[in-house]
């Protein structure tokens, strides 16, 4: 499946609740497609005005297009991309959570590289929790539109992903 089949059958699934935008920088890195959803809870008691406490959560995907990436180029890539994720994200009082899914649509891997991706995890919390935290996953997905490398969180794999053609 090539690359623009798959970012166009990836939209149709999350077209409903993200918000995309195409050819976007993130840093110095320029990400294919990237994808956004913000969701707001509140808990009140009687009045909505009488909100006792509320929380947002964000989720964002940045599909990047590589060809046959090399474990160094991917260790760059993810390093610059964490900085970067991590500087701009700001917790304020109601930041609950922030997940960040790196797709990488490649043609093929080496085995160096896949074993990276199979270990690659990122997670940071803001002032012990209290203002919420991050996680960074990186996922590779090959040309027939299948999940080739992730490190799958609580044992979830992000089966979304796996478009078959």
């Amino acid at each position: 499946m090539q690359f623009e089949e798959y970012r166009e059958r990836l939209k149709a699934r999350l077209f409903s609740n993200f918000d995309f935008e195409d050819n976007v920088m993130v840093g110095s890195t320029m990400v294919d497609t990237k994808a956004s959803f913000k969701r707001t809870t509140e808990r009140y008691v009687l009045l909505k005005k009488n909100v006792q406490y509320r929380y947002d959560t964000y989720e964002y995907f940045y599909l990047i297009r590589l060809s046959a990436p090399s474990r160094e180029q991917i260790e760059r890539l993810m390093t610059e991309l964490t900085e970067t994720i991590v500087e701009r994200t700001l917790p304020d009082q109601d930041h609950m959570s922030s997940d960040h899914t790196i797709i990488c649509h490649v043609d093929s891997i080496q085995p160096e590289t896949a074993d990276y991706v199979r270990r690659f995890i990122y997670q940071k919390m803001f002032k012990l929790g209290f203002k919420g935290w991050i996680h960074i996953g990186l996922v590779m997905v090959d040309t027939t539109g299948q999940i080739i490398y992730s490190r799958h969180r609580k044992q979830q794999p992000y089966r979304f992903l796996d478009i078959k053609s």
